[in-house]
């Protein structure tokens, strides 16, 4: 998938590097990013997605209003990764020390193949695995 690439600089250590982002029209479409890099995923119809989907409908005490965010926190914490730290969609990850905050500017700089998410590894087994609960992903 190409993407756009912005200027973006880290609001903690001041590392200036390039971070993609989606035009406004991309439904169902989302850039995770963590501190080895980006990565692109596409929901519709993704067997992950409807998987994740179907997990976050059962649990009861969820309210409908917070199954899009839970279900996309869900996607970057099973997707694969080279490093420890799982990918996330709520903010940039700065690319040298790995906070995820960022100023990104207005202006396209240019363009970038992004990969797209893979989940070999999990293969929907690390919901249970982790131990965690639905409440852990309520959105803030």
């Amino acid at each position: 998938m190409r993407a756009a690439v912005f200027q973006a600089r880290c609001i903690f250590c001041g590392d200036e590097f390039y971070a993609p982002k989606l035009s406004d029209f991309s439904y169902g479409e989302f850039i995770y990013s963590n501190q080895s890099g980006f990565k692109y995923f596409y929901a519709p119809d993704h067997p992950v997605w409807n998987f994740i989907e179907s997990y976050v409908i059962a649990q009861n005490d969820l309210r409908e209003k917070h199954h899009g965010s839970i279900i996309q926190r869900l996607i970057g914490l099973i997707a694969d990764r080279t490093g420890k730290d799982a990918y996330q969609n709520e903010h940039v990850c700065c690319q040298t020390c790995g906070r995820k905050s960022a100023w990104i500017s207005e202006k396209a700089t240019g363009s970038v193949e992004l990969d797209e998410m893979t989940f070999e590894r999990s293969q929907g087994k690390a919901i249970k695995k982790s131990g965690m609960r639905s409440r852990h992903f309520y959105a803030q």
